[in-house]
Formats: C-alpha cells, structure tokens, sequence
C-alpha cells in the first residue's frame, strides 16, 4: 500500500470546519480503496494512521497534519473529529 513513501509534495493547505489544515509530506497511495468515487479533495479512507485524499495526480496519503495551529496524527484528528471520510476539503 505504501511502498513508495517519497515525499510527492510537502504541504497542501485546506480548511476543515473552517478552521485552517495543512496536510503534511504527502506520498502516493497505490493499495486497495474503497467503492465510492470522491471529487478531488476527497477523503477517500483513514487506515493505518494514514489518510488517502482523492487528487488530480491519483491518490495521495499523509501520516500527519497541522490543524488550528496543533500538529496531529491521523489517529488523533479522526478521534477527535468522527466520520471525517467522504468529506471533501475545498481547494
């Protein structure tokens, strides 16, 4: 699933409920997804403290992320915030 974790790009900047997140050292994903078809910005899934977002470029994973200011896990932020896949983040 991660086998290539070069780092593709080093920061992309969204919002999540309005509030300012930065994806942090994003890698191209290549493992199993799940069914639904999501818009570019879209969380595709979280698995194994790794969220997939649906790009242009394919399918990018990131291990951290900076949210309001606070530097967080992806098992941190989707246990503080439920149900975060599917959600499609603006830009």
């Amino acid at each position: 699933m991660f086998n290539n974790l070069e780092c593709l790009v080093e920061e992309i900047e969204t919002t999540l409920f309005g509030k300012k997140l930065i994806l942090k050292k994003l890698y191209r994903y290549d493992g199993p997804l799940t069914m639904q078809y999501l818009p570019n910005g879209g969380i595709q899934m979280i698995i194994n403290n790794q969220m997939v977002i649906s790009t242009n470029i394919g399918y990018l994973a990131t291990k951290e992320v900076e949210y309001d200011g606070v530097l967080h896990t992806i098992n941190d932020l989707s246990s503080k915030y439920k149900n975060l896949v599917n959600l499609v983040l603006p830009n």
